[in-house]
């Protein structure tokens, strides 16, 4: 077991306030649970916006160490049980304003482990004798959004070990300097934070030591942080004394302050001060002490060495100038008409008749007349001698008016003349473009030959992208209808009219890479975030659900919630959507780079799991797909497709075995794949695709550019075209559909890989005419919906 030292620190301009209302240390009560019946709980509230008093404080803490040793389950669902009580309570104490942002340190502590809870961008950070762990995500929010932003972490601890709990940590903390603090003494960790801390921190530290369970806990802190440059002092009730080095070395400093640099005989000038740091910080011994003993402070010796002064200063014939003890040069020249200026010991003196009988001269005074009497400095007659002229100053408006003539103004008329000389370059270049595709499509107009007549038309097309770099009009989007529409006639391509499906917008920076749909439900893939995302089918539209949460976080397990080892997910690169069994909910299951898994449904907010590397581990999993009970991955970076048994109420396995073995085709290029049954399709990123044969041992596989359909009439290649999604279809038999890319059109393929329809959009009825894809799927049998980029367009099947 382990004595615990707790420490609170409250900064605030570099004064201890003491107390950090917060904190609280809850020992496990006679009615908690049995598994957490030797918990150790630490709670940290921080208030990020608003305040907040005591008392509250203090309720809430209650209210989480009640909530938290009464739930059963791991130590993540008595976090979770802990917050959402606690953020219940928050919701009703501010129904009618708004609520504050609450930030809460978790930690328990059982046996040798330490078990931390994150609600918000806070920090815990445990300092031991060879490395520094962080734990913290940024990206999490506070309790005020209930269990959506809990993260959860674990570690070891050891003798010595010191663990620090705070909302808001200064830039200046990194692992490199605490740990060369560290290498010293324990106790310079907490002075290095310190010093960094910029006078305002509110830190709970934590000193681990071998012991018998005691725990110490004071609020008075020892360590004193005063400003230098003008601060306050100490507080009027400081019971600690400084002890003679200390009263020494800030002698020294004033001394240092109040006197000029002199420079070595042949060496560089010193500066007057040094590079002392803002907060001078006396922090005790380790482990921190209860007590502070007072020191006997020293006779003020002060008198004594001005007193040393004088009597040197006489001894060296010099004028006695009156000066008052501790105050700075500055001061002292301003109760002298003039500076005094030291001589040299081995300078010229005066004999005792000429310093009685000469009248008060100034040090400056008497170094020109000892020069005169060498003959190094010729004496000028007084009248010679006249005021020195005083230097005009130039106005400052003249110097601003001066600038403006030789800077300013040559540099907006410079910028004025790019500007209109870029402006007419572009529009210069998109007339000329704009010119060759019209030219391009009269000619497109006058061909027969459809070989002919598809070339210019394409010609047309590339003409406008080199136009649309330098602007835009309505008719050169006519113009570009009117090619793609000849083109697909010149296909053979059937229109179906799309329409926008969104009920309301999605923030700009959102990227729907991948769609699924399953009931009522429309769930996609968010390339930026990494997330997934659900939408509801309404009467206005598809609606995003604010309430679904499916992202990157560190999860309990789901074979095993009652594991105490949380697991970290990763932006999910690929998903798909379990079948319903035994009266379960719809589970989605989505897969990082790595093969950790996510499950996520309505009433499950998150639970994950991890599939062991294979032999030479995980190259980077690409796409994922769910048949006949196993969960098949791509990993092209191998040239390998894995696949793990699907478990039921367990999930997937977690041993992956290799699909192909060691005879497989090559997949350093393929972007999707499909397996129904023993037919592979792998879609490679030229369009192309290959059609496998496997049964077990070595696959037959077959490379197609080119499809006809079966009568043999009608032929179209695929290979050299944007297709990049492969969809599964029922209707109106089981078939193939690949989607392009960059023509928003889509090719119906039999499992024979036989041409069966090629499918476009109405170049001038639909919504998205020139959009670039970025996910596709079927809602149903008879409704395709795509996505590009945060937008989503829907049609229907002729």
């Amino acid at each position: 077991m382990f004595n615990i030292n707790i420490l609170p620190i409250h900064l605030v301009y570099g004064r201890n306030l003491g107390e950090l209302p917060g904190l609280k240390v809850h020992p496990a009560p006679k009615n908690a649970v049995r598994s957490r019946a030797s918990d150790l709980l630490i709670v940290l509230i921080s208030i990020e916006n608003g305040k907040v008093g005591a008392e509250t404080l203090a309720e809430w803490n209650e209210l989480i160490a009640a909530s938290y040793f009464t739930a059963r389950g791991s130590f993540t669902m008595g976090f979770t049980a802990a917050v959402r009580s606690f953020a219940d309570t928050l919701q009703k104490e501010f129904r009618d304003r708004e609520a504050p942002n609450v930030l809460l340190n978790l930690a328990v502590i059982r046996d040798r482990t330490m078990l931390v809870g994150h609600s918000g961008p806070v920090t815990t950070t445990v300092v031991c004798s060879d490395h520094v762990q962080n734990f913290q995500d940024m990206s999490s929010e506070g309790a005020r959004q209930a269990t959506e932003g809990l993260r959860f972490f674990q570690i070891e601890l050891h003798s010595g070990d010191i663990i620090f709990l705070s909302p808001f940590v200064p830039s200046g903390w990194t692992n490199q300097s605490i740990l060369e603090a560290m290498s010293s003494s324990p106790v310079n960790v907490i002075r290095y934070l310190l010093n960094q801390a910029n006078g305002n921190l509110q830190c709970a530290v934590i000193q681990v030591k071998v012991g018998h369970g005691e725990i110490s806990y004071r609020y008075k802190s020892p360590i004193v942080a005063r400003v230098e440059l003008g601060g306050a002092g100490p507080d009027e009730d400081d019971v600690y004394q400084p002890t003679p080095e200390e009263i020494s070395e800030i002698e020294d400093r004033i001394r240092a302050a109040e006197e000029p640099a002199r420079a070595p005989e042949n060496g560089p000038a010193v500066p007057a001060s040094s590079n002392r740091p803002l907060f001078r910080l006396r922090v005790p011994a380790d482990p921190f002490p209860f007590t502070i003993q007072k020191r006997p402070l020293p006779e003020n010796n002060a008198a004594s060495d001005e007193e040393n002064r004088r009597t040197r200063l006489e001894a060296m014939g010099k004028v006695e100038i009156p000066t008052f003890i501790g105050e700075s040069e500055a001061r002292r020249r301003s109760e002298i008409n003039e500076p005094e200026t030291r001589l040299e010991e081995t300078g010229p003196s005066e004999t005792p008749d000429e310093e009685t009988g000469a009248p008060f001269q100034s040090a400056r005074e008497r170094v020109r007349a000892e020069r005169r009497k060498r003959g190094t400095c010729p004496a000028a007659p007084p009248a010679a001698r006249g005021p020195k002229p005083k230097r005009k100053r130039v106005p400052l408006k003249n110097v601003l008016f001066v600038l403006a003539l030789t800077i300013l103004i040559p540099a907006i008329v410079g910028v004025v003349v790019i500007g209109w000389y870029v402006s007419n370059s572009n529009q210069s270049s998109y007339r000329v473009n704009l010119s060759g595709a019209v030219s391009s499509a009269k000619i497109a107009l006058a061909y027969d030959d459809p070989t002919l007549k598809r070339a210019a038309w394409e010609k047309v097309i590339e003409f406008l992208d080199e136009a649309k770099k330098f602007g835009s009009s309505n008719a050169a989007s006519e113009l570009r209808a009117q090619a793609n529409e000849s083109i697909d006639q010149l296909d053979n391509g059937i229109p179906i009219r799309y329409y926008y499906a969104l009920a309301a917008f999605l923030p700009a920076e959102t990227n729907l890479i991948k769609l699924e749909a399953a009931g009522d439900f429309l769930y996609g893939l968010d390339g930026t975030s990494g997330g997934i995302l659900r939408f509801a089918r309404s009467d206005k539209g598809f609606l995003a659900d604010r309430t679904f949460r499916c992202g990157p976080g560190t999860y309990p397990s789901y074979a095993d919630p009652e594991e105490n080892d949380p697991i970290s997910v990763g932006k999910i690169v690929d998903f798909t959507i379990l079948p319903i069994e035994n009266a379960l909910d719809r589970i989605l299951i989505g897969v990082d780079r790595t093969a950790n898994v996510l499950y996520c449904s309505q009433n499950l907010q998150g639970a994950a799991g991890t599939i062991h590397p294979p032999v030479g581990g995980w190259g980077e999993i690409s796409a994922i797909q769910f048949e006949n009970r196993r969960l098949y991955l791509l990993d092209a970076g191998k040239n390998a497709i894995q696949s793990v048994p699907y478990l039921g109420k367990s999930g997937v396995g977690s041993d992956a075995e290799s699909y192909f073995g060691s005879k497989g085709p090559p997949l350093y290029d393929v972007i999707d794949f499909k397996i129904i049954k023993t037919d592979v399709f792998l879609l490679r990123k030229n369009g192309g695709i290959d059609v496998c044969d496997y049964k077990g041992y070595a696959p037959d596989c077959d490379f197609v550019e080119t499809v006809s359909s079966a009568d043999g009439l009608r032929t179209f290649r695929i290979a050299d075209r944007g297709f990049f999604d492969i969809q599964v279809n029922n209707a109106p038999d089981t078939s193939l559909y690949l989607f392009d890319r960059s023509r928003q059109s889509m090719i119906n393929l039999t499992l024979k890989l036989n041409l069966v329809r090629y499918l476009v959009p109405d170049r001038f009825k639909s919504d998205a005419t020139d959009e670039t894809a970025t996910a596709f799927t079927f809602f149903d049998r008879a409704t395709p919906i795509w996505a590009a980029g945060n937008r989503l367009f829907v049609g229907t099947l002729p």
